[in-house]
């Protein structure tokens, strides 16, 4: 049994896939760095954050093999997100953390939009 070959398609998932998983986590610790402490005690912040690994995870990995319908769905709310995160900016209505989680944003919808729209 031999393995499909790759396609560049293909590939392009698969360094969607890894790279929606780095730009998450990377976006998970510059929000916990730059929120105001939520009270949390130690057994609820790591249950959120082994929360926040597993949807980040299962959502990568379905990238990765390939689902196109995923990843237009994450592409329009990304793209959602990073408007509403500009619009914000713009207004001086943003949280703290908006002008270090942005540029990850908007990083993942070029890593997501790649592999739909064959994108160098």
């Amino acid at each position: 049994m031999n393995p499909e070959p790759s396609t560049p398609s293909s590939e392009k998932f698969h360094q969607a896939g890894i790279g929606f998983f780095i730009l998450n986590i990377m976006y998970v610790g510059l929000v916990y760095y730059f929120l105001p402490p939520f009270n949390l005690g130690l057994l609820e912040g790591i249950g959120y954050t082994a929360l926040a690994l597993a949807l980040f995870g299962s959502l990568s990995y379905f990238i990765y093999k390939g689902s196109r319908k995923l990843t237009v769905l994450l592409m329009a709310i990304y793209t959602a997100r990073a408007v509403v995160s500009i619009y914000t900016l713009a207004t001086e209505q943003a949280f703290v953390a908006v002008p270090y989680v942005l540029p990850g944003l908007v990083i993942t919808v070029y890593v997501l939009g790649r592999p739909l729209w064959d994108w160098p």
